[in-house]
């Protein structure tokens, strides 16, 4: 694995950007998720973001809201889509953030830009 350092000072904003997010919130990448795959048993609300992105920035503290309120009852996942263009052009993400609600393997509810909070919870309500 390179080292920061050899990756440059993008590769260092986006870590300490992370870093903050995975204290709540899972981080995935393209190869972790084809590893575990789709979640069936719970709903995933997927975020399609960029570290660049400052509406991106904006979303984390409604994340951290969902999470809170659904606990496991739903995987919250944070996707870089610069890290992870596979996976964002698989989903079509054209504009981040988007945000994505799976159940089931199927994605059933997008929003696009950054989305409240109690947009997502009453969304997730229903899916449960």
């Amino acid at each position: 694995m390179q080292t920061a350092r050899a990756l440059g000072e993008g590769y260092r904003k986006h870590v300490s950007w992370q870093k903050d997010v995975e204290k709540i919130i899972k981080s995935i990448d393209h190869f972790s998720f084809k590893r575990k795959g789709v979640n069936m048993s719970k709903p995933e609300l997927l975020d399609f973001s960029a570290t660049w992105c400052g509406p991106c920035k904006m979303q984390k503290p409604f994340l951290d809201k969902v999470k809170e309120e659904f606990g496991d009852q739903v995987d919250v996942k944070v996707i870089d889509v610069d890290q992870n263009q596979e996976m964002a052009a698989k989903y079509g993400i054209q504009a981040v953030p988007t945000l994505i609600i799976v159940k089931e393997g199927e994605a059933v509810k997008r929003f696009t830009g950054v989305t409240t909070a109690g947009i997502l919870i009453e969304e997730l309500k229903k899916v449960l």
